[in-house]
């Protein structure tokens, strides 16, 4: 079988080590980067080309050191605490989640990693009470499925954070003291058995998603449990990574405890290793440093959390200079607030010149680049990735995509077996000839076009479950059909004379590629609406598009969109001539049989009106309508959030069709009002 083979054009590949960024062609086999040369590089006759002009291309960056049960506590944490505070939330905040709960917390985790340029990270994840073979599947499972490589090591602990540091428990009034001298984590014993079943068992590549291990701090962990994690990592051969030094009080806690400083002491159990990487290290010592170099182990160093919960600044500087291998990370987002690798090389650059007078020891954005890459590859044990090489893997960052762009993309990604909701336009148009009229493009993948599926769940439930291409409707053609589908599908609305308004807020409206153009400017969209698009609007042959299949004849609309002066929020009048006569009752009931079971769209009361405050934030389209007997006509009006249920979360609606889930999933928070 012929390998497939892509050449990226016409890009600027950025070279961390100048800075410095030239034009270069990227020539990809299969996964793997086989040649980098000057634009026009040769390549085999049939090569899928993808247009990088106006491109930066850097390597996928690399999180050394995350916790993906943090997506699904994001905003939890309070604002004004320090680690040793915030573990004492850990069971509350991170407990009692279904199986369910835990692959949902990782893909979100792992879809932010990738907006924001990330293709691979080191997961310390923890469920509670202990770890389970199919909750650390999931999560591996969840990776594969959003496309990022992965080490996932299940973060354990067999003492709680009462018998873990000296004195707590004795500083406690008597009461709570005996209430909390019966608490106990899971048997060390138990757990390391349980990892041996997760490593025997491991579902999937490990040049994709790799199984770790991650006793969780050196204090919370016996000798002997720290032992057992030792023992697992070399039979098997898997990376080994646990906080380390984390916090002052974690330093001095340990030197009362051990005698001698916590690196010193893994160190003396054997734990300390190539396969070794301590996440923090901002209490280390002069001979911790060089102890650690010595032994080829890495530092994951994670500047946003370790100001989040004061705990301090790593000394990045001294730790290279003593050979040490470093990488950077974000940490849990619950305590860093984001996933952002950008914001963690920013803050890992900067803070290293609060530290010293002399410019010539600060950290340069070209280092942090390469900690937040190669370094941070090294800590993951993936030596194939985090630099864009020839025989390197091609994960490839493009740091824009302008319009018509996925195009390029998807033929390569279903190629590789994925599955892929595209949001732009790019598939939504069944007729490719609409392309050329509408968006002044000749579409490229004709094989897509032909299989792919609009993603309109209330029509195309059915298609959508088994299809690997969906395009996700634009918000107007969301609005406007689901205001009028039920009259159309019946024969009670006319496919002629159709005259349908919308209104949009800003983030709606114009906000592909954030245009910069008078009426987005807050000074001319503030008390003022205008209309826009008139007559050549792109989204009127989607709205025509679905109409048509619905009455079973062609269908022309009049289309005008119009600038609201707010952030979100998107609504539709539409005026559709009626076949016959029928009065505001008999529309409304034709309404609730035609969305009867269906879960995001409510038809109002008759009396009661939609408004976008009541879907804001929500996946929620709420639709009436109204007989006008003097005219013959009915309005129909529809609300909805532009953000929401015409974009990203309606997107997320056809994913859990696609994947055979509840398609609530994710989308039964209530609207932002009231």
């Amino acid at each position: 079988m012929t390998t497939a083979t892509t050449v990226i054009r016409g890009g600027t590949l950025l070279e961390p080590a100048g800075p410095r960024a030239r034009p270069a062609d990227i020539l990809i086999e299969g996964d793997t980067i086989r040649e980098i040369g000057a634009p026009g590089l040769r390549a085999p006759e049939g090569t899928r080309q993808i247009d990088a002009r106006d491109r930066l291309l850097i390597p996928g960056l690399i999180n050394a050191h995350t916790h993906s049960h943090g997506a699904l506590a994001r905003g939890i944490v309070p604002d004004a605490i320090p680690l040793e505070i915030l573990l004492g939330y850990a069971a509350a905040v991170n407990g009692n989640r279904t199986l369910e709960d835990k692959r949902l917390s990782a893909q979100l985790s792992a879809i932010e990693l990738v907006r924001k340029g990330c293709t691979a990270c080191f997961d310390m994840f923890t469920e509670f009470p202990a770890p389970t073979v199919e909750g650390v599947h999931a999560v591996a499972r969840a990776y594969q499925q959003v496309g990022v490589r992965a080490v996932v090591a299940p973060m354990m602990a067999d003492l709680t954070l009462w018998q873990a540091l000296p004195g707590l428990l004795a500083s406690l009034p008597d009461a709570v003291r005996r209430q909390v001298e019966g608490l106990r984590a899971a048997p060390g014993q138990a757990s390391a058995t349980t990892c041996r079943d997760i490593l025997k068992a491991w579902p999937i590549d490990r040049s994709e998603v790799a199984p770790g291990i991650g006793p969780t701090i050196p204090l919370h962990c016996s000798d002997g449990f720290l032992g057992a994690c030792r023992d697992l990592a070399r039979e098997f051969d898997v990376p080994l990574q646990m906080h380390l030094a984390e916090s002052r009080g974690q330093a001095v806690l340990g030197i009362e405890k051990y005698g001698t400083s916590l690196t010193a002491h893994l160190d003396a159990l054997g734990v300390v290793g190539p396969r070794f990487s301590g996440a923090h290290g901002v209490w280390l010592e002069d001979d911790d440093v060089r102890r650690l170099a010595g032994a080829g182990a890495s530092i994951a160093h994670n500047p946003m959390s370790n100001l989040r919960l004061g705990s301090g600044v790593a000394r990045v500087r001294a730790m290279l200079a003593a050979g040490l291998r470093v990488g950077l990370g974000t940490d849990s987002a619950s305590s860093s607030d984001t996933q952002n690798m950008f914001e963690a090389m920013r803050l890992c650059a900067y803070l290293s010149r609060v530290q010293t007078f002399d410019y010539r020891e600060w950290i340069t954005a070209g280092e942090a680049f390469t900690l937040a890459t190669e370094g941070s590859a090294r800590v993951l044990g993936m030596d194939r990735i985090g630099r864009l090489l020839p025989g390197f893997k091609a994960d490839v960052v493009f740091l824009a995509l302008p319009h018509m762009e996925s195009q390029r993309a998807v033929p390569i990604l279903r190629g590789q077996g994925r599955k892929v909701i595209d949001l732009s336009a790019d598939y939504r148009l069944r007729d490719a000839a609409l392309y050329g009229t509408w968006y002044k493009a000749d579409h490229i993948d004709a094989v897509g076009l032909a299989e792919a599926v609009y993603g309109l769940p209330e029509l195309h439930r059915k298609a959508i479950a088994t299809a690997s291409l969906v395009a996700n409707p634009g918000c107007y053609p969301m609005g406007a059909v689901l205001a009028t589908a039920p009259l159309i599908k019946s024969g009670l609305g006319r496919g002629e004379g159709i005259v349908v308004d919308g209104k949009s807020g800003v983030t709606g409206a114009g906000a592909q590629g954030r245009k910069v153009e008078p009426m987005y400017l807050y000074t001319e969209a503030n008390e003022n609406v205008q209309a826009y698009g008139i007559g050549t609007h792109r989204h009127t042959p989607e709205i025509e598009q679905e109409l048509s299949a619905l009455a079973g004849q062609p269908v022309v609309v009049g289309f005008t969109p119009h600038l609201l002066p707010m952030n979100r929020g998107l609504f539709t009048t539409a005026s559709v001539p009626l076949t016959k006569s029928a009065g505001s009752g008999d529309l409304l009931a034709l309404y609730r049989e035609f969305y009867a079971g269906e879960p995001f769209v409510r038809v109002v009361p008759e009396g009661e009106r939609p408004t976008t405050r009541a879907v804001v934030g929500s996946n929620f389209c709420d639709v009436t309508v109204v007989s006008d007997p003097r005219t013959g006509r009915a309005v129909c009006v529809s609300a909805l959030d532009n953000l929401g249920k015409g974009g990203s979360a309606n997107g997320i609606q056809n994913l859990n069709i696609m994947m055979g889930w509840d398609e609530r999933t994710g989308l039964e928070a209530p609207p932002v009002y009231p």
